[in-house]
Parts: structure tokens; sequence; C-alpha cells
């Protein structure tokens, strides 16, 4: 009987209970007892939960989810329910068994695809964990990580422009938006290009023009890219929408024209 229910129980909430409840009268109450899973149950009349199949409320799962929320946490049981999959997230529960971020990270990927990872330098405690039997290895400091990602930035953009000053077409996209806290951007330069026949788009930049964004200076910020990346002098034409090309035509001697091949 219990295999024949248990298929219409497709919540992501089971996950934190043994997956065969036991059938029994509680109060003279016909009743599912669900046995919860956490090594440290913290709930109010121990690890059951009791679900009465003789009231109206016999398939809801708010009796479970307070359960869960009070041994596993709100942030991990509302990230499991995301899931929207219950054999989804059985297979991540039987993977990391631990109360803490890990199992949180994994639902959250499998439900949105995306996980948010911290910022925070590592305890004492976490970098010696990270460090077990590798007595060799160390655990560079933010200073150090800061240098090699920059001097990674640099290598990597010297390589691309490299790349574009090949002989071929490029095409190029611009877009702009004023950021929440009000901040002037120009965002989005993308190179648009086909290599051995197949179509790429690239990120150039992303600027800040912290001033009015008219054809002039939006054209400015677009050319000094261009320069930084050795391409400048392969821009032959030029397409815009009507609310910028009369802006745009006053800056064209200053740089589009001395710039064409």
């Amino acid at each position: 009987m219990i295999e024949r229910l248990s298929k219409e129980w497709t919540s992501p909430i089971y996950v934190f209970f043994r997956t065969s409840p036991h059938i029994d009268y509680v109060d003279g109450h016909h009743t599912h007892i669900f046995e919860c899973t956490a090594g440290r149950c913290r709930g109010k009349n121990g690890r059951v939960v009791h679900r009465y199949l003789d009231k109206g409320d016999a398939k809801s799962t708010s009796g479970l989810h307070c359960h869960a929320i009070k041994c596993w946490g709100a942030e991990t049981v509302k990230s499991a329910d995301g899931t929207k999959d219950l054999e989804a997230a059985c297979t991540i529960f039987l993977k990391s068994k631990l109360r803490d971020g890990t199992i949180m990270a994994e639902f959250e990927c499998i439900g949105k695809g995306k996980v948010t990872y911290s910022h925070h330098q590592h305890t004492s405690n976490e970098a010696s964990l990270m460090m077990t039997r590798r007595p060799g290895y160390r655990l560079p400091s933010a200073e150090t990580a800061s240098r090699d990602t920059q001097v990674m930035f640099i290598n990597v953009r010297r390589c691309i422009a490299k790349m574009l000053q090949h002989t071929g077409a490029l095409n190029f996209a611009t877009d702009t938006w004023t950021s929440p806290n009000h901040k002037m951007y120009m965002a989005s330069i993308t190179v648009h290009f086909e290599n051995k026949g197949v179509p790429m788009a690239m990120l150039l930049n992303i600027v800040e023009v912290a001033c009015s964004h008219s054809g002039l200076n939006l054209a400015a910020a677009f050319a000094k890219i261009l320069e930084n990346f050795g391409i400048d002098n392969q821009v032959s034409n030029l397409s815009c929408g009507e609310d910028v090309r009369n802006s745009l035509d006053m800056c064209r001697s200053s740089w589009l024209l001395a710039t064409m091949p």
C-alpha cells in the first residue's frame, strides 16, 4: 500500500524523511508516520511527523516542511523545493548528507542553475581542512589571487587582440544603460566574426562613461577600446539608430574617418 501511495508523493520535501513511512493509528486516527533523517533531529516531538489520513489535509506537506526547516534550515528546504524534482533531490541528498552550504548549493544548481559563492576569506579551520593530507599545499593570499587574476586578464586580452588583428571582417555591437547606483555605463561592447566557418561572438570590455551618453562621448569610448586592442584601423563602416545618428555624424571627422583604411 505504501509503495502505491508513494508514487503520488512527488514533492522534494520527502527527501528529508525515510522513504517508507509507517502506517498506524494515533489517538484513533489512521496516520502516516514519517521519520526524519537528520543526524541531530530538532523536532519538538522527536523524529516523527504525523499526517492524519481521515482529515481534509490528508495530502498536505506543511507538517513535513515545518519539521524539515527546524532540522535542516529554511534556506536548504527552500533550495530543495526549488528543484521541483524528488528524484534529483534524492540523488543530491545521498551524495552530500551534510547540514551545511554544500547540499543547499547542490539543490540550487538543480533548481535554478545558479549557485552563489562566498567571497569571505577562509577561516583557519577551513584552511586547515582544505590542506588535509596535502602538506605541500599552500593557499594563496588575497593579494596573490588578485595579482594572478590581473596577469591572466592581460595575457588573455593580448591573445584576443592578436587574433582580431588578422585580416578579416569584424562587426561590433554596443549597448548602454544607467545602473541602479546611478553610474553611467557603456556595456556589452562585443565583436562578432567568423572563424573557420563558425560564427563567434566575444565580449571585449565593459566601461564606465561618467558623462552624457551623447553620440560623441560614446564614440570616443568605443574608439578607445578599439585602440587598446590595436584594431582601430579596421573600422570601415558604421550603422546606428536614428536617435544617435546626428551626434555620431558630429564626431566622424574626429575619429571615424581618420581610422578608416
